[in-house]
């Protein structure tokens, strides 16, 4: 009994692939026809080894677009010979229809479409390095504009309540007990206030430890890391 070995060289396939954390729904598009659309996990790997399974020796195009896993899948694709492309969602011609009905297989099936019909205009890939710095530098801003935002509460809250920063002297009373519970607590704290006792009195030398207790809460909170005891004040 002789078994027909399925060849597909020179026959072209289009790959539209909807990108989750957890699922990917996938398209698959050849001559103008849809011939399968599926979930399968977030693995280019498995992708192609399913794509050389069932079409093996043909020619796969892919595409996904840019969204939270940036281009580690299209890099993924092209070390396994794959030609994939990566489009930014709005550049994606869509149908009202679509629009309305807006699901994953619709997404899925509309970037296969696409692909095919040769409408999609591929966004560069950068380097690793480049896209590193890119995404720390995002991550830079977020944490800025989080900052600010905490800012302006603790100064919309201190407005609503008529204290002022610099003259309110219920502010001033405030820090002042942190610096003794600082100096009580922290040994570094403790080491410096006493340094600081044998050349000026013990209310002054509360002072400085203030200043040095909101520079320490300053970088605490810029660094968003814990309040570490016994470091050098």
């Amino acid at each position: 009994m002789q078994h027909t070995i399925l060849n597909f060289i020179n026959q072209h396939f289009f790959v539209g692939i909807d990108v989750h954390l957890k699922q990917w729904k996938v398209t698959i598009r050849s001559a103008g026809i849809e011939l399968k659309t599926f979930s399968m996990n977030p693995s280019p790997q498995e992708l192609f080894q399913y794509l050389r399974k069932h079409y093996p020796g043909g020619t796969y195009h892919l595409v996904y677009e840019a969204g939270f896993c940036d281009f580690w899948i299209q890099r993924a694709f092209s070390e396994l010979g794959i030609q994939c492309i990566v489009v930014h969602p709005a550049d994606t011609p869509t149908s009202a229809k679509e629009k309305v009905h807006k699901t994953d297989p619709v997404d899925s099936r509309k970037l296969a479409r696409e692909l095919e019909h040769g409408s999609l205009k591929a966004l560069y890939v950068p380097q690793v390095a480049s896209e590193q710095l890119r995404s720390l530098m995002r991550l830079r801003f977020r944490l800025v504009q989080q900052q600010t935002r905490t800012k302006n509460r603790i100064k919309g809250f201190l407005r609503v309540n008529d204290i002022s920063f610099r003259q309110n002297s219920f502010l001033r009373t405030m820090m002042i007990e942190a610096a003794w519970t600082a100096v009580r607590e922290d040994p570094a704290m403790t080491l410096k206030f006493k340094e600081l006792t044998k050349r000026m009195n013990s209310q002054n030398a509360i002072i400085r430890i203030a200043k040095k207790l909101l520079k320490r809460i300053r970088h605490v909170w810029l660094n968003q890391e814990e309040y570490v005891y016994a470091l050098v004040a």
